[in-house]
């Protein structure tokens, strides 16, 4: 595109400019390329885009979806800039129609923000035995544990298992971009947020998080199980983001289980009380309060509340499972998470189900013989995988 079309362009023609509306709501290189070159090539203009910035960021804070109120106030302004002026009929309808392109513009921004909520990150496979840990610098740090500790501190400090891998002095983060944690299926790991918030990984478990929460919401993001006790800010709210619900917390512990290969997204809540919602725009929220959980189902993307025992799902950060009338196929997909050992399930076993307590310190075999005291099934051990039988 040649920057010559924008030469004898006006504040009001920047701001009614589709193209250059996006490189200030939401740019790209190609946008940053372009507009920097124009600026060299027509300094002459740096007054009119510098005001025309200033009337689209007047209604946008922190790149955040325009609210309300500040519509209203942006409206209140051209309103009174049209009574302002004598000039012909044609500047009313162009002070008209900037606010209507900003308006359309922000919901657009707010609908793609909302549908593509899980930031870009390389897609690390979790089949493999080491957990993975990278920083937003990119830094890749591996570590071969059953259960890591990891630790970000509010002085810049990131340890693994107590060693410490950078702090302020030795090596700067960028505050604002992700690190990757990826825990393999067969592992665990907890980790501590800057802010004191505390975190359990499960198995096949992925997390995205800050360095530090420097912005007025504190967000993560998930992929897998996690049990989480945040710690208390009710001036900048807590977020946990999956592909297909968001939860909101101040401070409040709770179990939420969104793997991949699930049909399922499921939240229970153990202390506190959480909103939750799916990431569509003009999502409903959901707020459960302690025992009770919401369960998304991805096929029909609905989500129901009822009221469970919180115990079931939040054993499994201290060692052992519980189930209550659990089919074995859904015992044995944890169980095969939890000891990355693939367990094939005969027909016949649709109607069988197991209550009690499992032990994971226990090796798998141990585990299955436990099981069948009570359940009517057959355990056979192969070379790389289990069988269980009527």
């Amino acid at each position: 595109m040649e920057t010559s079309k924008y030469s004898r362009y006006t504040i009001e023609d920047f701001v009614l400019d589709p193209f250059f509306i996006k490189w200030i709501i939401s740019p790209d290189k190609k946008d940053e390329l372009f507009w920097n070159r124009y600026q060299e090539e027509h300094p002459e203009q740096e007054e009119s885009i510098r005001k025309a910035i200033f009337m689209i960021q007047a209604i946008r804070s922190d790149k955040e979806v325009i609210p309300e109120k500040k519509l209203d106030q942006i409206h209140r302004l051209l309103i009174k800039q049209i009574r302002r002026r004598t000039t012909p009929i044609i500047h009313i309808f162009k002070y008209v129609a900037i606010l209507l392109i900003l308006t359309a513009s922000s919901f657009y921004i707010y609908v793609q923000q909302q549908n593509n909520v899980f930031p870009s990150k390389k897609n690390i496979p979790i089949s493999s035995n080491k957990g993975v840990l990278i920083t937003s610098n990119g830094n890749r740090h591996e570590f071969t544990t059953d259960n890591t500790s990891i630790k970000q501190t509010a002085q810049n400090k990131l340890t693994i298992n107590n060693d410490t891998i950078y702090n302020s002095k030795e090596e700067k983060q960028p505050q604002q971009e992700l690190n990757q944690l990826i825990i393999p299926y067969g592992k665990r790991s907890k980790i501590t947020l800057e802010d004191g918030t505390q975190i359990w990984l499960n198995s096949g478990s992925q997390l995205l998080y800050p360095s530090s929460f420097n912005s007025k919401t504190r967000k993560i993001y998930l992929k897998g199980e996690a049990f989480l006790q945040v710690a208390e800010n009710k001036n900048k709210p807590f977020y946990v983001i999956t592909p297909a619900i968001k939860v909101q917390v101040l401070g409040t512990t709770f179990n939420i289980s969104a793997y991949s290969d699930d049909s399922f997204i499921e939240t229970v809540l153990l202390h506190g009380k959480v909103n939750i919602s799916t990431n569509k725009a003009f999502s409903d929220n959901i707020e459960i309060i302690p025992g009770e959980r919401v369960k998304y189902i991805k096929n029909s993307k609905s989500m129901k509340k009822d009221h469970v025992n919180p115990k079931l799902y939040a054993s499994w950060i201290n060692g052992y499972l519980i189930f209550e009338n659990t089919p074995i196929k859904d015992v044995s997909k944890k169980l095969e998470r939890y000891y990355n050992t693939k367990i094939v399930i005969e027909q016949g076993l649709e109607q069988i189900t197991f209550s009690g307590k499992l032990d994971l310190k226990n090796n798998l075999i141990d585990v299955f013989e436990s099981i069948s005291f009570t359940s009517s099934i057959k355990v056979i051990e192969n070379k790389d995988f289990i069988t269980i039988k009527p």
